[in-house]
């Protein structure tokens, strides 16, 4: 062989395995795309879920609250009755009397992890003070801490 076709050999392969690189490389990019396109679509719509959740059961307890202020106004003393519509059988509602306020300790169920605690004191004068507003955890961190195994080392 000659000098000029030993070069004009080695160009091609230098370029052919070039070219199998560069296919390799976009493959695995697409690849990668592909799957963390998936895991963003999961966490988009467990948050969506989420705030579903948030939303529908905070709308509960602006209406439970609602309904105990009307009864107040109304005189009526069943708020048990008044309030059930609102309520589901999981749901925690306790209606105490504080001299003429009425106070609303509350715990409606979020979902199998969370519950939305709600504590309000109805004023005589018609005005309401939110002492606690927010979403909690109703796992036990014991029970958590025994069902997960961790390596110790």
């Amino acid at each position: 062989m000659t000098r000029k076709s030993i070069s004009a050999l080695s160009g091609t392969g230098g370029i052919t395995i070039f070219m199998i690189l560069v296919v390799l490389c976009l493959a695995v990019f697409g690849v990668l795309a592909v799957v963390s396109a998936q895991a963003d679509w999961r966490l988009t719509a467990k948050s969506a879920e989420i705030a579903e959740a948030y939303y529908a059961v905070d709308s509960r307890g602006v209406q439970v609250l609602a309904e105990l202020a009307a009864s107040n106004q109304a005189g009526t003393v069943d708020f048990a009755g008044a309030l059930k519509p609102w309520l589901l059988p999981e749901d925690e509602v306790a209606v105490t009397v504080q001299g003429e306020d009425l106070r609303l300790q509350a715990s409606l169920v979020m979902d199998a992890m969370r519950a939305l605690a709600i504590d309000v004191v109805l004023k005589a004068d018609g005005n309401c003070e939110i002492l606690a507003w927010q979403v909690t955890d109703t796992f036990d961190e014991a029970e958590l801490e025994q069902t997960l195994p961790v390596w110790g080392g």
